[in-house]
């Protein structure tokens, strides 16, 4: 049980997990000559955090906005399209039926 602060702040920690986990290539040897702490705490931070630690196949909220304007262009332009279809209906009504 720890009686004093951790010796490393929690932003290098979390850097050191982040760093090996993105790249195959890092040991945690490069990542703790990298950060200026030790070899065995990089090993433990990495393996107490997990590989679910870094989520490397998330997308960017830029991302994420740019495909939720598409999708909603794309359904603006479905909508137009079902009203034209359907003469006198709108694409509410035909939308309801699903």
């Amino acid at each position: 049980m720890r009686l004093g602060p951790a010796p490393y702040p929690r932003e290098v920690r979390e850097r050191a997990v982040e760093m090996y986990w993105s790249d195959p290539k890092l040991s945690c040897a490069a990542v703790a000559r990298e950060l200026g702490c030790s070899e065995e705490s990089v090993r433990r931070w990495v393996h107490q955090a997990g590989p679910r630690a870094v989520d490397l196949g998330s997308p960017t909220p830029a991302e994420v906005h740019a495909s939720l304007d598409r999708i909603e262009a794309t359904l603006a332009h479905l909508e137009r399209r079902i009203a034209a279809l359907v003469d006198g209906t709108s694409a509410t009504e035909i939308l309801a039926l699903f």
